[in-house]
């Protein structure tokens, strides 16, 4: 795969992390706050480092084809278009974001005391769990490939642990990550989970495809 600034073309039949940062990079848009960014190929492939390590956890694939190792999920292309649906959702994989730096209406913010918090960190806006200690909450923060994938395997495990509780498929999934809650109705769920299974054909076909112009 050759790359250049925001942009890729097939040359080979591609590897499945080749494959995602093919996806990211075209065909899907670039927020307003990311187009000068100068390294965006290079976090992009780490956020693609990561998903690619998320999905072998869930699935039991690659490192992770060991014994003791208990599948999540089944499907490897169903984990990544999840992934990648849900983080354009919910950050558009906006650098600052990645980083903390939100606006005042950002990142689930509220007002505490006169102050601004927000409540959410990541490209997939994940909350705080009442098990995380400060060290793992700030590792949330970053864009290196260490912290996408901690960041990318924290929201997988919540998405299929959401969808084997709500017993609705993967709209179940992304209603019980947003709202935190078995049960509970989201608004944009089914949007965000049939984009998530276009993103998912769409990752088979690149993979498998060695032609330029996907």
């Amino acid at each position: 795969m050759q790359c250049g600034r925001g942009w890729c073309h097939l040359s080979q039949p591609m590897q499945p992390e080749a494959a995602i940062l093919f996806v990211l990079l075209n065909h899907m848009p670039t927020h307003k706050a990311d187009r000068a960014e100068p390294d965006r190929t290079a976090r992009l492939a780490n956020l693609a480092a990561g998903m690619r390590a998320a999905a072998d956890h869930a699935t039991c694939q690659g490192e992770y084809a060991v014994a003791g190792c208990k599948k999540i999920a089944g499907d490897w292309y169903q984990v990544v278009g999840r992934l990648i649906s849900l983080g354009r959702h919910e950050s558009d994989f906006r650098y600052d974001i990645q980083l903390g730096h939100c606006s005042r209406w950002e990142c689930d913010a509220r007002k505490v005391k006169g102050q601004i918090v927000h409540y959410a960190r990541g490209p997939w806006q994940a909350h705080r769990m009442d098990s995380m200690t400060e060290a793992e909450w700030d590792g949330l923060l970053g864009t290196d490939a260490a912290t996408v994938e901690r960041t990318a395997w924290l929201t997988t495990w919540l998405l299929y642990g959401y969808e084997k509780l709500n017993h609705q498929g993967g709209v179940g999934a992304v209603a019980g990550y947003a709202t935190g809650k078995v049960g509970r109705p989201y608004d944009d769920a089914a949007m965000i989970n049939a984009r998530a299974e276009r993103y998912r054909v769409l990752l088979r076909q690149v993979a498998a495809n060695p032609e330029p112009g996907v």
